[in-house]
């Protein structure tokens, strides 16, 4: 009679671990599942910098067993980044090849090319102690120790560009 019940109650068990592992329904909210997977967007011209953490602080070898300047773990979350990065040079560069620009149209120093588009006249020396540029420096209680510095706010440019693929058609 006991190897009866035995019986009965491993058939039972078996019979109930088979039904349980039977559909894969766990009653959660899964979503469509054969969806392509998302990648995330990239905005034009950037890169991703992604989450990380650093030490900050004094370094990791305290000789005296101090503790005075313990370091400090930061956590930086992900960015994005110009992936054209310029040197502090680079953008000198640029920021003095507007100023020259506006100058020399300031002063008139400007010619004409084989097709009579006016171009700016390169060859021509700046002097920028001339009353025409006044205009693109400080002035009166603007000035510092009345240093001659230039107003960046007056730095306004035209950009063109073409595209000449799309002319020739």
């Amino acid at each position: 009679m006991k190897s009866k019940f035995l019986n009965f109650l491993g058939l039972f068990g078996i019979i109930l671990l088979l039904a349980s592992c039977g559909r894969e329904e766990t009653g959660e909210l899964t979503g469509v599942m054969d969806r392509p997977a998302w990648g995330g967007i990239n905005p034009y011209g950037m890169v991703y910098v992604p989450s990380g953490s650093l030490n900050i602080g004094g370094s990791d070898q305290d000789i005296f067993n101090t503790h005075l300047q313990r370091s400090k773990t930061i956590s930086i979350q992900g960015f994005f980044m110009d992936d054209t990065e310029i040197t502090n040079n680079e953008y000198r560069q640029f920021v003095y090849w507007v100023r020259d620009s506006i100058a020399h149209n300031l002063l008139g120093d400007v010619t004409e090319d084989d097709y009579g588009n006016e171009k700016i006249d390169w060859e021509t020396e700046l002097d920028y102690t001339y009353e025409e540029l006044d205009d693109m420096f400080f002035m009166g209680d603007m000035q510092l120790n009345n240093k001659r510095e230039l107003n960046t706010n007056k730095l306004i440019f035209k950009y063109q560009s073409f595209d000449w693929q799309k002319a020739e058609h």
